[in-house]
């Protein structure tokens, strides 16, 4: 299955290392994803790279979450306050 990536928005940032997160996940906005776990993986990784470019800041987290129990989509979490709007949407149609 592929999906579509869409940033949605966020709250006012926290510090420089949310500042960067937000800045990679806007600029992952209007893909489209053929290899889910490796875009997962891959994300995971940016995000470690953050956090150690960081490290006077509070680490940041990643969550990934089925948005919908009947459908194929994910939320991305950011932290633990959820302050990002991060969605993989399924592409329906596809053979």
């Amino acid at each position: 299955m592929h999906y579509y990536t869409h940033f949605a928005g966020s709250l006012t940032y926290k510090n420089k290392l949310h500042a960067a997160a937000v800045d990679y996940l806007k600029r992952n906005d209007g893909l489209i994803i053929t290899n889910l776990a490796q875009f997962f993986s891959d994300l995971e990784a940016s995000f470690r790279i953050l956090n150690e470019r960081h490290q006077r800041c509070f680490s940041l987290s990643l969550s990934f979450n089925k948005y919908k129990r009947d459908e194929d989509g994910y939320s991305i979490s950011l932290g633990s306050h959820y302050d990002v709007s991060f969605f993989l949407y399924p592409i329906k149609g596809q053979q």
